[in-house]
């Protein structure tokens, strides 16, 4: 029941909220996601991101295309270390390079719910 006395859903018996995600690696079959850190992650994913010359991968986002490397550093910097979003860069298992991002955001733990968003890969 919501504050209104509604009956939103039905019952979960025995539910609880989930823990908060973790900041470890994730292997996957193709791509490894590892939390982004601008020193390890920034420089390979600038390069990658200027093979879209046009810029419209960034169409959707609300931020880029970024010109040069201190200015991507930088939004790195202030926007994605944080604990919501939450973002890992997307690295090819095949050739270890981070080729993307992506994060969790929206995390509410007592709702049991979360985004994943800010996705962004560089190559075909």
């Amino acid at each position: 029941m919501n504050d209104l006395g509604q009956t939103i859903g039905f019952p979960l018996p025995g539910w609880a909220p989930p823990p908060t995600p973790s900041r470890e690696p994730m292997e996957g079959r193709f791509c490894r996601l590892e939390p982004l850190h601008v020193g390890r992650h920034s420089a390979a994913l600038f390069t990658a991101n200027e093979a879209d010359e046009e810029g419209r991968s960034w169409t959707y986002l609300p931020y880029g295309p970024f010109h040069t490397l201190p200015a991507y550093r930088d939004w790195m910097s202030t926007f994605c270390l944080g604990d919501d979003p939450m973002f890992f860069a997307i690295v090819d298992r095949a050739g270890g390079q981070p080729e993307g991002v992506a994060s969790y955001l929206r995390i509410t733990p007592t709702g049991g719910s979360i985004e994943v968003g800010h996705i962004r890969m560089t190559s075909d």
